[in-house]
């Protein structure tokens, strides 16, 4: 070890231990008393049904021209037996093709628009740039739609 190497130890380990002496006493016995509750503030939104009864719910912030489409499918407990974990398999593989797109094509078509698109056993999420919203609502169905599993 050369000799700047040393000092340089030495300057630091100086520094860490005039640094611990400095820090601020706490007593760990006392519980801290909490902070207040933080406001929530929701923004506006629109709710409307569709004619086959999907309930849509449309939240807008500018901040991003960004959009996100979410897909919730409201179903009460599923009792899988001994098929235990087959609808969180068949959720995870639905967008693994369609009738019309294979699963490197929709990667690539995700990847050229900088989205992002995930299934689930409940449903299904996807956002990207606001300039290509139909072309990622459009993927989504298809997945969505359309899964051969193959």
């Amino acid at each position: 070890m050369t000799s700047i190497t040393r000092i340089s130890y030495t300057i630091l380990a100086g520094a860490a231990l005039l640094l611990a002496s400095c820090a601020p006493k706490v007593d760990r016995s006392v519980v801290p008393a909490p902070a207040p509750a933080p406001e929530i503030q929701l923004g506006s939104y629109d709710t409307f049904n569709l004619d086959n009864g999907l309930k849509v719910i449309v939240v807008q912030n500018n901040k991003l021209p960004r959009v996100s489409f979410q897909l919730f499918v409201d179903h009460g407990p599923i009792a899988e037996g001994s098929k235990a974990g087959a609808a969180s398999l068949a959720g995870g593989l639905l967008k693994s093709g369609t009738a019309t797109k294979s699963k490197a094509e929709i990667d690539e078509t995700v990847d050229f628009m900088g989205a992002s698109l995930s299934t689930t056993s409940s449903g299904a999420f996807a956002s990207g740039l606001s300039k290509h919203k139909e072309d990622v609502i459009e993927l989504m169905a298809d997945v969505v739609l359309r899964p051969t599993f193959p």
